[in-house]
C-alpha cells in the first residue's frame, strides 16, 4: 500500500532540501530519507522533518540523520515566517537537530533571504593528511575538514573520511574542497545514520568552517566572506576577539516551493 506524504522543497543556494510536513516517527527517518532522495523529480540532497509537536513555544525541525544543517535551519525559519503571513523582515526562534539550544533566524520574506546565528565550533584543529596539515573544525552536529587545493573527487573524500574515522565518530562529516585562487568551495557531506554521501550544491556549516579556517591567524575584528559554491553563493560573517570566535552568521537566498503531496 502506497503512503502519501505532504512535502515542500527548499533551495538555499542549491543545497536542495526535502521538507516533510506529514508526521513521521523518528525510527522511520532513515528509510524515508532514502526513498525521497531516490526520486529524481525531487532532486534532493538531504531530507528534513518538521515535528508536529512544539518544544515549549518553539517549532522543531530534524534532519534525516539527526545532524545539524545551517542551510536547512535558514530555510525552516523562512518557511515559518511565510506560514505566519509575515511581510518583510522578522526574527524567528527555532529548535533544530544536532544543537541543544534554540537558534534565531532573521528573514526577509520580501527578498527571500534568511540568515541564522550559527553555533560556535567546539574545537578547531589541524589533521595531518599525507604530509599536509588540513584544518579540522568540529561543531556540535557535524565535523568539517578543509581540503585546500585538493581535487574534489570521490577518491579524495574517501581517503580523508577513512583518516577522520580512525580518531573521531561524528554523526556527519563534511570535506570542503577549497580552491583559494577562485574562492570556490565544493562541499561533500556524509551522514552516518543514513549512510548517504552527496556532492552538495552548497553547505552552510561547511562555509562557516571555512571562514573559521581563513581567519585562524587573525586575532580580532569582524570579517565577511562570500563563498562561491557549485549551485550558489553563501555569505559568512565571523566575529573574533583576542583570537576567540565570538559570533558566526550564515546568510543567503532561499527558494521555497509550494507544498505538494507525493506517494511512496
Amino acid at each position: 500500500m502506497k503512503e502519501k506524504l505532504r512535502i515542500f522543497i527548499a533551495d538555499p543556494a542549491g543545497n536542495r532540501t526535502i521538507f516533510v510536513l506529514s508526521p513521521v516517527e523518528r525510527s522511520r527517518y532513515s528509510s524515508l530519507s532514502e526513498k525521497l532522495l531516490s526520486l529524481e523529480q525531487l532532486d534532493g540532497e538531504q531530507v528534513a522533518f518538521i515535528r508536529p509537536e512544539m518544544e515549549g513555544c518553539l517549532r522543531r525541525m530534524e534532519m534525516g540523520g539527526m545532524e545539524f544543517c545551517g542551510n536547512a535551519s535558514r530555510s525552516f525559519g523562512l518557511y515559518l515566517a511565510k506560514e505566519q503571513g509575515v511581510s518583510g523582515v522578522c526574527q524567528v526562534e527555532i529548535q533544530v537537530s544536532g544543537i541543544n539550544h534554540p537558534l534565531w533566524v532573521t528573514v526577509n520574506t520580501s527578498q527571500d533571504t534568511a540568515s541564522v546565528e550559527m553555533p560556535l565550533p567546539l574545537t578547531h584543529d589541524r589533521m595531518d593528511f599525507k604530509g599536509h596539515p588540513l584544518p579540522l573544525v568540529v561543531f556540535e552536529g557535524i565535523l568539517h575538514v578543509i581540503a585546500v587545493g585538493m581535487p574534489a573527487t570521490e577518491k579524495s573524500f574517501a581517503a580523508i573520511k577513512e583518516k577522520v574515522l580512525k580518531k573521531y565518530d561524528p554523526s556527519a562529516l563534511g570535506v570542503m574542497f577549497f580552491q583559494e585562487e577562485k574562492q570556490f568551495m565544493t562541499p561533500v557531506v556524509w551522514v552516518k545514520d543514513i549512510n548517504s554521501t552527496f556532492f552538495e550544491g552548497s553547505c552552510g556549516s561547511g562555509s562557516v568552517a571555512l571562514a573559521c579556517a581563513l581567519t585562524d591567524s587573525i586575532e580580532s575584528g569582524q570579517h565577511r566572506f562570500t563563498i562561491h559554491q557549485p549551485k550558489g553563493d553563501l555569505m559568512v560573517e565571523i566575529h573574533k576577539d583576542q583570537g576567540r570566535i565570538t559570533g558566526l552568521l550564515l546568510d543567503g537566498k532561499v527558494e521555497l516551493s509550494e507544498p505538494m503531496e507525493i506517494e511512496l
